[in-house]
């Protein structure tokens, strides 16, 4: 399989980069929030060790994602930078701080890694600004919505 076939970063004695486009394809083989996009990841993988590596990854683009609170599409900036340690091992492992690559083929999978990161960047809440909701959706929700619902912290009283 040649580099250009899969989502993979190759590692070596010399830092190596890699620039891959995630589009609505990529986020179509994946659940999660994000629904679509046109993103950039580039990738630098850098040697800190003889079998250990830090690897850079910058995504940047746009991701549409449904909304929390009418349920239509929503698009949203995506901008970040994070880094990951990986050492060299005999296969594939994520144990949360330190992934681990196959040794034979010394190449990152990065398919996973460019799907938690993106997720990891978006906003706990995903709602379009106020006002840009579905109207109709809108209307349902003022229509079925009680005070306890409101997004501001009210005390509750009891009647006896």
């Amino acid at each position: 399989m040649h580099e250009e076939d899969d989502y993979s970063l190759a590692l070596s004695r010399m830092q190596t980069e890699r620039t891959l486009t995630l589009d609505d394809g990529f986020f179509a083989n994946h659940e999660g929030r994000a629904q679509g996009g046109s993103l950039t990841a580039h990738a630098t993988a850098t040697p800190t060790g003889a079998e250990t590596h830090e690897v850079r990854v910058r995504l940047q683009g746009t991701v549409t994602v449904l909304c929390d609170r009418c349920l239509a599409p929503l698009t949203l900036p995506i901008d970040s930078d994070d880094t990951l340690s990986v050492r060299l091992g005999e296969e594939y492992d994520d144990d949360g701080d330190t992934l681990t690559a196959p040794r034979r083929t010394m190449r990152l999978p990065l398919e996973g890694v460019l799907r938690q990161l993106t997720e990891l960047a978006l906003p706990y809440r995903l709602c379009h600004p106020s006002g840009g909701c579905d109207p109709s959706m809108e209307g349902l929700l003022a229509q079925y919505a009680t005070e306890e619902e409101d997004d501001t912290p009210t005390e509750r009283t009891t009647q006896q």
